[in-house]
């Protein structure tokens, strides 16, 4: 679920000693090619740690978050453990991370094309066939099914 906060709710949450909340700061685009003045303009202009660091939130920043899976997972065990106020993991990921002629751009957005989402697929080293599941992967995510169910029946209780 996607939350949109609010300065208010931000500044609350803290308060209410809220130490089992945790907030994601997703898809943060990053660029190493130059800005053209409009983007610069365009461009929210915000700190997003030093806000919530402000707002007594504690603030862990991954800053690979295309392939950092191990320090991801490392961050949701550290943001676990705060009991005392909320947490705030902020990621940053490239923008269509393995496309190679349309990362780190908006035209990720939308159609890549056959030949693009091939390109990528191969940028990934991934070999399956569209849609395909290999077994090793549905062997592994489906040992979550009677805990997503006994959780699933519980919310619905």
């Amino acid at each position: 679920m996607v939350v949109k906060w609010k300065v208010s709710q931000m500044k609350l949450a803290p308060l209410l000693g809220t130490g089992d909340l945790v907030s994601w700061s997703l898809s943060m685009m990053t660029t190493t090619s130059p800005l053209t003045e409009t983007q610069r303009l365009h461009l929210p202009i915000e700190c997003v740690n030093t806000r919530f660091e402000g707002l007594r939130w504690h603030v862990i920043w991954v800053k690979n978050g295309n392939t950092g899976y191990d320090e991801i997972r490392e961050t949701i065990k550290e943001a676990k453990a705060v009991k005392d106020k909320p947490t705030l993991i902020k990621i940053t990921n490239t923008i269509g991370y393995g496309s190679p002629n349309k990362a780190n751009s908006c035209s990720v957005h939308g159609s890549l094309g056959a030949k693009e989402v091939d390109a990528t697929r191969q940028s990934l080293g991934w070999p399956h066939e569209p849609f395909h599941v290999p077994e090793e992967v549905k062997k592994h995510w489906s040992c979550h099914i009677p805990k997503g169910s006994s959780l699933e029946a519980e919310w619905n209780a």
